[in-house]
């Protein structure tokens, strides 16, 4: 197993270093289906399937890839799918390099403009890490007077 997950994230890093020189990221920049720009090299990562492990997994199989991917590259935005990943929102929250969450409540839940989700909102933002929401325009106020604009992407 290490040695599958050792070569697909090394194929990984070749590929959007590749892809980077096709596009020409110096001249150009970085976006992905988040819909941010950046001048640096970034990117949302993710691992749906977290939500099948345990913490132990977890820690085992995929922690010690996304901080060498948060290494890798010079902003990063983790893409938080649903309540079933946050028991592993503390270990993602740990990781220094890692600039910003994006969370998504997933389907069949309070969408992310509810106050449900403020105390998730409140700790990720104590915990010095950027936020990156989608909420109706009718919400936008409400939740940045409950949680502060700073650190938000909209």
């Amino acid at each position: 197993m290490d040695k599958a997950l050792r070569k697909a994230q090394d194929f990984w890093f070749y590929c959007f270093e590749e892809i980077g020189k096709l596009i020409d990221v110096h001249k150009n920049g970085y976006s992905t289906w988040a819909g941010l720009w950046s001048d640096r090299s970034y990117f949302v990562l993710q691992c749906d399937t977290i939500v099948y492990l345990s913490p132990k997994l977890f820690d085992r199989f995929v922690y010690p890839y996304i901080v060498e991917e948060c290494r890798f590259l010079e902003r990063t935005i983790w893409h938080l799918d649903g309540p079933l990943e946050l028991k592993h929102l503390d270990k993602l929250l740990s990781i220094e390099e890692l600039d910003a969450i994006q969370w998504i409540p997933g389907a069949g839940n309070p969408d992310a403009g509810e106050d449900i989700w403020l105390p998730l909102y409140k700790k990720i933002l104590s915990r010095g890490k950027l936020l990156q929401i989608f909420v109706s325009p009718k919400r936008v106020i409400h939740i940045l007077h409950e949680i502060s604009s700073r650190r938000v992407a909209g």
